[in-house]
Order: structure tokens, then C-alpha cells, then sequence
């Protein structure tokens, strides 16, 4: 029996397959249904085992790369972590200045029992976030020995991208969901040429050019990820570069008011208030870097998270 392609494609997508027999629906042109059973000739080999085999360095490898990336991540975020305790320390040695001052000044009323209130309550809250953040470091040390024995040193120094470097065609070569499609176009091609008369043989020609599409769009979804990390990884640097500007404009304001306390025309908690502030540019400009190294990570590994 010869199908025309409409047919073909709803034994693909509806057909009932059921230990090798085939219930396919079929409309009439008198408006009525009839159900045809045909023998199924067996299509491309069901379990992948010759995937494995012929990918086995390929897989082991993308394993191997997603370990070590899990190592890199959670010591990155050690890192990121370490940076905001200081700044997280740098404005509770601010706050509990604060209060003594305010404190103080109540003593002598010129001050309220709620603004001191207040203070004890900024005290305590940022004491509560110290210590989240210490509990989130044991966690994400706990997650390093998930899968190393011992903590893997980071990588402090920001390194460049090469922005101008092929690296969708590291992704192409490396990607073990590529192989896949690969492998299953090509045990289709060999069936097509081995099974010319079989009674599936349109059906399978379909499920080729199907995993054919599925293969080309994933391909693209690949160059897309990698275009829009490294668009991210531009963004980045110009912030970046932006807060060096404003961390060098706030150094020449703490020299300022270093020597106006020195000379009494200054007091300390004006100096702390500046270097409260610029721990937090310092802070954020330093989780940009972080950033720019792990987006340099995944591109020079061919990672995809």
C-alpha cells in the first residue's frame, strides 16, 4: 500500500505501535475509518548502545568538564562570598560607631530612645546577614568536597577574552547531544539504504529529516549562547571599567577626610561612612570580575549551564 506524505506524517506522530505492530487510522472517502495492521520492518537501533561506543572519549570528557565546572562554581561563589563579609564587616564596625555616638548623645538628650533603637535594629540585621553569609560559605565548601577532596585554589587575576576566537566551533565538536543527532541521522541513512522496500521506509525518511531539523535548530541555540556570553561578557567589562572610575574617586575622598580628622576638622565616623561606601563599589565591582571569569570559564571549556 503507497501513502501520500500527509499520511506518512500522522503514522509518525499518532501512530500506535505496540510490540512491533503498527495500528494506524486512516480516513475513507466515503467519510468512514478503517484500521490497517502492517508488520513494521525493525527501524534504527532502539537502545544507543553503538552511541556509547562510538562517543565513549567524547562523553567521558563532557563528564569530566561538568565535575570540574562544579568545583570552579562553588569556589567562585566562596570568593564572591569572602568579598561581601568585608564590606558586610567594614559597615558593622560603622553602625556600632554610630551607636556609641548615638548612645551617647541620648545621655546628654540630644538624641530619642527610637532613633538608638533603630541603630541596635541595623546592627542586628546586618549581624544576621554575617552570619547567613558564613553558613552560605560551609555550604558551598561542603559542595567542593561533593567532588574534590581538597578545595581548588581560585584564579584571582582577571584574565581578557579573545573575543575573536571561534568558540561555537569548540561547542559543535564537543557537544555529546550533537553526537547524538548525528548518530541517529546516520543509523536512518543506513536503514534507508539497507531497507529500500520496507513497508516504514517513508515513515523513517520523516523521522530522519525530522532529527535533521531537531540538529540544525540545536546547533543554532549553541551560537546563540555563546553570542549572548560574550555580548555579556562586554557588558560587563564597561561596568566595570565604571567602577574603577568611581572607586578612584572615592579613594581621593577618604584622602580628603583622613587629613580633615587628623587636622580635628573631621570626625571618624565620617571616614567610616566613606570607607563603608567604598567597600560596597569595591564589593560590587569585584562580583563583576567574577563574573567576567566564569563567563571566560565556560566559552575556553565549552560549557553550557
Amino acid at each position: 500500500m503507497k501513502y501520500d506524505i500527509k499520511e506518512l506524517l500522522l503514522i509518525v506522530l499518532s501512530g500506535l505501535v505496540i510490540g512491533g505492530v503498527s495500528l494506524e487510522m486512516f480516513a475513507q472517502e466515503d467519510g468512514k475509518s478503517t484500521t490497517v495492521v502492517t508488520m513494521d520492518v525493525p527501524e534504527p537501533t532502539e537502545t544507543p548502545k553503538g552511541y556509547y561506543e562510538e562517543n565513549r572519549n567524547l562523553i567521558i570528557n563532557e563528564k569530566q568538564k561538568n565535575v570540574d565546572y562544579q568545583v570552579y562554581y562553588y569556589t567562585l561563589e566562596k570568593q564572591k562570598k569572602e568579598e561581601y563579609l568585608k564590606y558586610l564587616q567594614t559597615y558593622q564596625n560603622y553602625l556600632q560607631e554610630l551607636l556609641n555616638i548615638e548612645e551617647g548623645k541620648l545621655e546628654l538628650g540630644y538624641s530619642t530612645y527610637l532613633e538608638v533603637e533603630q541603630i541596635r535594629q541595623q546592627l542586628k540585621d546586618n549581624q544576621v546577614e554575617i552570619e547567613n553569609v558564613k553558613e552560605q560559605q560551609s555550604l558551598n565548601g561542603e559542595h567542593i568536597e561533593v567532588y574534590v577532596t581538597a578545595d581548588v585554589p581560585y584564579q584571582k587575576k582577571t584574565q581578557e577574552l579573545d573575543v575573536s576566537k571561534d568558540y561555537i566551533a569548540g561547542y559543535l565538536e564537543e557537544d555529546s547531544q550533537i553526537a547524538y543527532y548525528n548518530y541517529e541521522i546516520k543509523e536512518y541513512e543506513e536503514y534507508l539504504k539497507d531497507s529500500p522496500k520496507a513497508e516504514n521506509y517513508e515513515e523513517i525518511k520523516i523521522k530522519k529529516e525530522i532529527t535533521q531539523m531537531d540538529l540544525e535548530q540545536y546547533q543554532k541555540s549553541l551560537k546563540v549562547y555563546v553570542q549572548e556570553k560574550i555580548s555579556e561578557y562586554e557588558t560587563l567589562k564597561r561596568n566595570i571599567s565604571n567602577y574603577e572610575s568611581k572607586l578612584e574617586l572615592q579613594e581621593e575622598k577618604i584622602s580628603v577626610k583622613e587629613e580633615l580628622y587628623q587636622s580635628g576638622r573631621a570626625t571618624k565616623l565620617e571616614v567610616q561612612e566613606l570607607q563603608v561606601e567604598y567597600e560596597k563599589l569595591y564589593y560590587e565591582k569585584k562580583s563583576l570580575q567574577l563574573e567576567v571569569d566564569h563567563i571566560i570559564y565556560i566559552l575556553n571549556r565549552h560549557i553550557r549551564i
